[in-house]
């Protein structure tokens, strides 16, 4: 499917076409704050926390947390499917019933089995910006980004008012950290197309089948034993 915590601060600071520009990025436990100052152009390279904000379109500030998923988040969940499928550019929306047909709405139907797990980043106001999810799904289950019966599948979405501003970074980064005490590995199905493939092979993500125009890649959390 297409498709954190104590962080430090950093500060990144460079030259483009001789203008100096700074961005500042901070991250801090609970809310998640960050501020941008910017001298010129929006800097081409931030920090890996910051890796896939867009200056260009995000407001001077922006406030989130991230909390884990509850079984009373199952619409969210929904929309957040939706979302995730990719279409491409100049492509019509698919029809929301999509969401009916067995192959889909196994990713998030019924959320809260005892393998379930992932988070949401919610705003001031407790509003969902985002959320990002592991489902374990094995025999007749099998998804489209399936390894083996141990690998969970990552299924993630970010409203798109919301997007370029880090989010998927801090979910990605936050889902990672906590996924490693649980599981080896964990996969997904992405679209050659699908600007999110950047964000999954700077988490180093790879490549383990090609179906067509879909990508099978897979991140290891630690070694096998």
């Amino acid at each position: 499917m297409s498709e954190h915590h104590s962080y430090s601060s950093d500060f990144v600071s460079h030259q483009v076409n001789g203008r100096e520009r700074q961005t500042a990025t901070f991250l801090s436990r609970g809310f998640v704050t960050l501020s941008l100052r910017v001298a010129g152009l929006p800097p081409r390279h931030l920090h890996r926390w910051a890796a896939s904000f867009d200056p260009e379109s995000m407001s001077q500030q922006t406030q989130y947390k991230i909390r884990s998923l509850r079984p009373a988040d199952q619409p969210l969940l929904w929309e957040m499917l939706y979302l995730s499928l990719f279409v491409p550019k100049g492509s019509a929306p698919f029809e929301r019933d999509i969401l009916e047909q067995p192959d889909i709405s196994k990713y998030v139907c019924d959320w809260g089995r005892a393998t379930d797990f992932g988070f949401v980043t919610v705003d001031e106001n407790n509003q969902p910006l985002g959320a990002i999810w592991l489902r374990l799904l094995t025999g007749e289950e099998k998804g489209y980004g399936y390894v083996d019966d141990f690998t969970p599948e990552l299924g993630m979405a970010v409203f798109p008012e919301y997007r370029g501003r880090g989010i998927g970074t801090s979910l990605l980064t936050r889902l990672v950290e906590t996924a490693a005490a649980s599981y080896e590995q964990i996969s997904l199905s992405v679209a050659r197309e699908n600007p999110a493939l950047r964000l999954y092979k700077r988490f180093d993500f790879e490549v383990v089948a090609e179906n067509g125009s879909s990508l099978t890649m897979r991140k290891r959390l630690k070694a096998r034993e």
